[in-house]
């Protein structure tokens, strides 16, 4: 009976051995994990050693304060960034209309709608605040060339029309809040809306009846532009991100001619597409 005893307490002596044995490291583990990991500065409450580097209780390694440095630095709110973006659009040339005075006026055009796929570049530069930023974008387009034949439904000339499209655009851009973890804090969801001044150019040629060049014309329009976006950015340093958006862009009407009396307008000139690209963060 007293071996049986003893045995009992023998028991419950190691079974509290064990548990001040192990308390030390799992009242670590409850401190570690108390730590807020959605706010933590540096990113890491996981490991202790790194959070004891960062308060200066051991000597930082290099691939230690290579990471530190890098979330430290895509934590900065305000930043000034470069950003190009190219594209294959769908451009549309609608409203095709002849704009000729009395009474030349009386002929419709054969050919009022129009549409390609133009590659087209944006480059731009600006600055983020928060959740809000705001740039200067010059967009450029591949030449657009409208070819009707005839041109008008009661004439059999065919016309040649080669149009040159820029734009300068002041955008503003709105970058959703990452209210929720259904998509990584990397991914940057944002709506654009830009506008501004266009430039296009137009080099318009009629044919007669054989294909030769009867008389040919240039003009020059600055109508205004605009542009409305949605899009998402990828971090993949701390200083590029890469972007996808789609954009309608609204480059103005235009102008042809006039030419042998008559002149034509294009109240929409219109792209629609997705654009890809690289965002270079200051």
């Amino acid at each position: 009976m007293f071996n049986n005893k003893l045995r009992g307490s023998l028991t419950a002596v190691l079974a509290l051995a064990l548990m001040a044995g192990f308390s030390t490291s799992c009242l670590a583990t409850f401190d570690v994990m108390d730590e807020d990991i959605e706010g933590g500065y540096y990113g890491n409450g996981y490991t202790r050693p790194f959070r004891n580097a960062i308060e200066g209780t051991e000597t930082l390694s290099a691939e230690d304060l290579a990471f530190m440095q890098s979330v430290q630095y895509t934590r900065i709110t305000e930043r000034w960034y470069l950003r190009a973006l190219v594209g294959h659009p769908r451009v549309k040339l609608n409203k095709i209309v002849n704009n000729s005075t009395y009474p030349l006026d009386a002929y419709q055009v054969a050919l009022p709608n129009f549409t390609d796929n133009l590659y087209q570049l944006g480059l731009a530069g600006g600055k983020i605040w928060e959740n809000w930023g705001a740039e200067i974008e010059l967009l450029i387009s591949k030449k657009l060339k409208y070819y009707a034949n005839p041109l008008f439904t009661t004439i059999p000339n065919a016309a040649n029309a080669e149009i040159n499209t820029y734009a300068l655009l002041f955008n503003v851009q709105y970058i959703i809040p990452h209210w929720i973890s259904l998509y990584p804090r990397r991914l940057q969801i944002h709506l654009d809306a830009g506008l501004g001044v266009g430039l296009n150019t137009t080099n318009t040629t009629v044919y007669d009846l054989n294909g030769a060049p009867i008389e040919s014309a240039s003009g020059r329009q600055t109508p205004v532009a605009g542009m409305l976006g949605i899009g998402a950015r990828y971090q993949i340093t701390p200083c590029i991100l890469f972007d996808l958006t789609y954009r309608f862009i609204s480059w103005g009407k235009t102008k042809y001619g006039p030419i042998l009396g008559y002149q034509l307008k294009s109240d929409e000139l219109t792209s629609t597409g997705l654009f890809v690209g690289l965002t270079y963060q200051i």
